[in-house]
């Protein structure tokens, strides 16, 4: 299938040089330096070999150990008693080693010697196989030739097929396209080329500082007294949902747990992690439950509650206390428990204030500059998005005085994340800091959107022509200076394909107001007279965003699934689903052939009502969302959905929704400047005191119910 040239929007930020991009690929020991000590090879930083401290560790004010000797001559004195230390730890790794050929299974083994042959480090291979690294990975070595099945299959090509669209040209785009086709490809292509291969959930993190033995998280928490469990736990969190929500330094904090120090880290952050990381543990059962005194995720999230009440009423202030207090607001949130959410949220940026996180201090270590940057942005970044998506006003329309680096000095500054695949003998990073850049630069825009567009009450606002352009060409800017890894042609991590989600859903949530006012404009003047005045075109633009939400939404399904958990792909499931829907109910989807675009059309709605129900296993507002969507679909469309679809316990849980629910959350709202006030859910449910819900003392039987709760939903919210 040959992909349309890119125009309009592909060609921007594009150059030759990202047509010959080739993820990085390097050793541990090329990263880190042959001899590095421990802390920064659990950094993954270039070590300075200094000893007693190298410079890293002097910067960072941390341990410093070594166990490889430096390769410099020792002194004659001393001699004796290094080869004595050298001998030791030899003698020691090779024990292990030797323990571990002869206790693994066979094949465990062979790749010990496979290692061992090719020169990996012997505490690597220790480390690697203690924590369970290697043998998962060939547990876990999967066919990458595998796809995530589509539930409704059409040709897509329909939707996608734009001028302006960069990612059918794309290296993920076209491997999928390559499975499609040939049903495989060679090992040698899989394993060089894994992240356009490989599914996201296949991948480990690499940072030795994530073991049971070194965190010991059991200290830091009463839930539960299993390490590997709780270590687990914060390996989900730093994989899925750290890089698009970052809000301290992973670095320092991992440092500082691990040596049980709490500058950086402390019970109550530890806690506020292990209750956001239980939504999205596959392995846990009703893990959405969050009113379930059963579940992880209720005892998680009262024991961080206690935590935090302690705290407030200590008056304790701290970078920990800020940072916790941020991820529980987001925990709120997802939950469908605003008001407790913008309550949390409120009392983080008092104490931000107090602690002039917002303002620059020169008089701060580089160290304590860092952290205190990530924490002040990552409480900006996160109000933008968060007030954006509810259509509330900014909390904060100023953003911090302290500024951030430039892409070149991202990993510098924000540390990386550094991921291993199965089969794979490179580390790929995962891009963090240029990430986290991407996305404080994209909310920075989102914020002064919304500062323009959301009054202070619920209400009707507008943005002019003038303010049009400048967003326009504020958006245009953000995509032109992506770096390399996240321009469109080499993006493939789930965290980079809903990076640019969100920069198309902000194009047609901004610019949808105005494809009216160019139809009109043009009507009375020449074909193209609004864009000649303003310098772009709304509909062009809406036009091609929207065609490369729905390459990106399908690319992401086909590669990574949406087991895992994203609460970033709520509001494009959502945008994308009520579309289909309405687009379904048009004159073109009742013609008596049905058109290729209509199914088309028809299979991204199943896909988001397939994405709306597997996010809603992990937190409860999408699953509400679901239902929505479900109960809106006509019959045959909602046939499709099969038995996935069906929710246990479907009559309870809807007692419980209306017992816990307290959502803001604008449903089917397409434009930022439309009125949210009469969608919101938590006026929705308040506007079903017809329903017959179980207790209520109605004699009407389950079915009853059930007809019933289906025709209320429609005509509320419909």
């Amino acid at each position: 299938m040959k992909a349309p040239p890119p125009s309009h929007l592909s060609h921007i930020g594009q150059s030759s040089v990202s047509l010959r991009y080739r993820q990085p690929t390097m050793r541990l020991e090329d990263i880190v330096g042959a001899g590095a000590c421990e802390a920064c090879r659990g950094r993954i930083t270039k070590c300075s070999l200094e000893r007693p401290q190298c410079s890293q560790c002097r910067e960072r004010q941390t341990p410093c150990n070594y166990l490889i000797l430096p390769p410099a001559r020792p002194d004659m004195s001393k001699r004796g008693q290094q080869r004595s230390s050298s001998q030791s730890v030899a003698d020691h790794g090779l024990e292990q080693i030797f323990a571990l050929l002869r206790s693994q299974p066979f094949h465990v083994a062979q790749q010990i010697l496979i290692h061992v042959h090719r020169g990996t480090d012997v505490h690597s291979i220790v480390r690697h196989v203690e924590y369970g690294s290697l043998r998962l990975q060939l547990m876990l070595v999967p066919d990458t030739t595998f796809q995530f099945t589509s539930p409704y299959l059409a040709d897509m090509m329909p939707l996608f097929d734009s001028t302006d669209n960069p990612y059918l040209s794309s290296r993920l785009y076209q491997a999928l396209s390559a499975e499609a086709s040939h049903q495989g490809t060679e090992i040698v292509e899989q394993t060089q080329h894994a992240i356009y291969r490989v599914p996201y959930p296949g991948a480990r993190i690499y940072d030795p500082r994530i073991s049971p033995q070194l965190l010991k998280p059991s200290k830091w928490t009463s839930v539960s007294s299993d390490d590997v469990f709780l270590t687990r736990l914060l390996e989900a969190y730093l994989l899925y949902e750290y890089p698009l929500w970052p809000c301290f330094h992973k670095d320092h904090f991992l440092d500082d747990m691990t040596s049980g120090r709490t500058e950086y880290c402390s019970p109550l952050l530890v806690n506020a992690i292990l209750t956001a990381a239980c939504h999205g543990m596959g392995t846990l059962q009703d893990r959405a439950e969050f009113w379930n005194p059963k579940t992880y995720s209720y005892i998680c999230l009262a024991e961080t509650r206690r935590l935090w009440k302690q705290e407030q009423e200590l008056g304790v202030l701290s970078l920990p206390s800020v940072q916790a207090a941020t991820i529980l607001g987001r925990i709120y949130f997802a939950n469908g428990m605003d008001s407790m959410g913008w309550r949390t949220w409120s009392d983080a940026v008092a104490i931000a204030n107090k602690l002039d996180l917002f303002y620059m201090e020169p008089d701060f270590s580089e160290k304590e500059r860092a952290s205190r940057t990530i924490t002040a942005w990552g409480i900006f970044s996160q109000q933008s998005f968060s007030c954006f998506y509810l259509m509330k006003p900014p909390l904060s329309r100023t953003p911090p005085q302290d500024g951030l680096p430039n892409y070149e000095q991202a990993q510098a500054f924000f540390g990386e994340i550094w991921v291993k695949y199965p089969l794979v003998e490179h580390l790929i990073p995962i891009h963090l800091g240029k990430t986290f850049l991407a996305l404080i630069r994209l909310r920075y825009i989102m914020n002064e959107i919304a500062g323009k567009a959301l009054p202070e009450k619920d209400g009707h606002a507008e943005i002019d022509l003038q303010e049009a352009c400048r967003y326009n060409s504020m958006l245009m800017q953000w995509y032109r200076e992506l770096p390399e890894p996240l321009q469109p042609r080499n993006i493939a991590m789930p965290t980079h394909l809903l990076l640019h989600m969100q920069f198309h859903n902000l194009i047609t949530m901004t610019f949808q107001p105005f494809l009216k006012h160019e139809k009109s404009f043009n009507a009375s003047n020449t074909i193209d007279a609004f864009q000649k005045q303003a310098g772009f075109s709304p509909t062009k633009l809406f036009i091609a965003s929207k065609a490369s939400l729905q390459t990106l939404l399908h690319m992401f399904y086909h590669r990574h699934g949406f087991e895992a958990y994203y609460i970033f792909l709520l509001q494009i499931l959502v945008q994308l689903g009520f579309d289909a829907v309405e687009r379904l109910r048009t004159p073109e989807a009742q013609q008596k052939h049905f058109p290729v675009v209509m199914k088309a059309t028809r299979a991204t709605l199943i896909l988001c009502a397939k994405g709306l129900r597997d996010q809603g296993r992990n937190f409860y507002l999408s699953e509400l969302i679901f239902r929505l969507l479900r109960d809106e679909m006509n019959p045959v469309d909602a046939k499709l959905l099969k038995d996935w679809a069906r929710i246990k316990n479907e009559e309870e849980r809807e007692e419980l929704m209306m017992e816990h629910v307290q959502s803001d959350y604008p449903v089917n709202v397409e434009a930022i400047t439309s009125d949210p006030s009469e969608r919101r859910l938590n006026r929705l449910l308040k506007s079903m005191g017809e329903l017959k819900l179980p207790g209520d003392g109605g004699p009407s039987s389950s079915d009853q119910r059930g007809q019933q709760a289906s025709r209320t939903w429609r005509s509320i919210v419909f």
